[in-house]
């Protein structure tokens, strides 16, 4: 059962996903998020980090915003491409996981 905060999370990281995709061209001058790879990893990270409250929910919703930027597309690298994304987006729950630990040992001191 899904609590606002992943509700929350989930929506927020659909919003940051599609928005990786759709703004790289303004911000990189690349059409693909994956040509400009630093712009796309450190984007990765940043939305794990600030949706540390959910990192499940954080990847489904990042994830789920990127796919949709695919929708209506074809290509041969297609596959390639979604393969890479399910894998690279990893970095948003595992930038999520290392938030929260470092807000836990901080809480301890």
């Amino acid at each position: 059962m899904m609590n606002k905060k992943d509700v929350l999370a989930f929506v927020l990281s659909a919003i940051a996903g599609f928005s990786i995709w759709h703004f790289s061209y303004d911000i990189t001058g690349h059409v693909e998020a994956f040509d400009s790879f630093y712009y796309y990893i450190i984007a990765l990270i940043i939305v794990g980090a600030i949706l540390f409250f959910g990192p499940a929910f954080s990847y489904l919703g990042v994830v789920s915003g990127q796919l949709v930027t695919f929708i209506g597309g074809s290509s041969a690298l297609m596959l390639i491409g979604i393969v890479s994304v399910l894998v690279l987006s990893l970095l948003t729950p595992l930038s999520s996981l290392f938030v929260r630990k470092a807000l836990q040992e901080h809480k301890r001191k």
